[in-house]
């Protein structure tokens, strides 16, 4: 028989990715907590409580697009 496992990171990335809007970084809360520990003067956006199927009502955030947020994570990724 084949199995085909999917933990918890699989499902809540699929959820993210399906609940955002075109062009936009769409982040658990979990996510956006990692994001502000490593990067905290990166510019997000609350999105308000969404309806995750799934997950119940959890609060998502948007990364803002801008220059000199792909600037901070450019830095941070080459370190």
């Amino acid at each position: 028989p084949r199995y085909c496992l999917f933990g918890d990171t699989v499902n809540t990335a699929s959820r993210m990715e399906s609940n955002s809007e075109k062009n936009m970084i769409n982040m658990s809360p979990q996510a956006h907590k990692c994001l502000l520990d490593e990067l905290p003067d990166v510019e997000t956006r609350s999105r308000g409580t969404l309806s995750i199927k799934g997950k119940g009502e959890v609060e998502c955030f948007f990364l803002e697009v801008s220059d000199a947020n792909f600037a901070k994570m450019a830095a941070f990724l080459t370190l």
